[in-house]
């Protein structure tokens, strides 16, 4: 939380995955009409690191590069999808 490597927020958030019918690239259509969609079943869930510079996100990697056999292994027991999105910069934000 201090010092060089500093995170600065970290979070998981869980939601269920909607269908989309492909009217609108972003989501389900019936969002904007007040609806929920129907639900595919699936959860999604989200962790979120945000680091105040590069050097956090680098160590952030190294020191998890032996958790990565584990987590490929529970990707293909559980049929898992993973995306990894890195190296992004916050542009604008509600937090300090």
């Amino acid at each position: 939380m201090e010092g060089p490597l500093k995170l600065l927020q970290y979070s998981v958030s869980e939601s269920p995955e909607w269908k989309n019918d492909g009217t609108f690239i972003a989501g389900p259509a019936p969002f904007f009409e007040g609806k929920f969609p129907e639900k595919t079943g699936r959860t999604i869930f989200v962790l979120s690191e945000i680091y105040e510079n590069e050097n956090g996100l680098h160590h952030h990697f190294i020191e998890s590069k032996d958790f990565v056999s584990k987590f490929d292994s529970m990707i293909t027991t559980y049929n898992l999808e993973c995306m990894s999105l890195n190296q992004m910069k916050v542009i604008q934000s509600l937090w300090d």
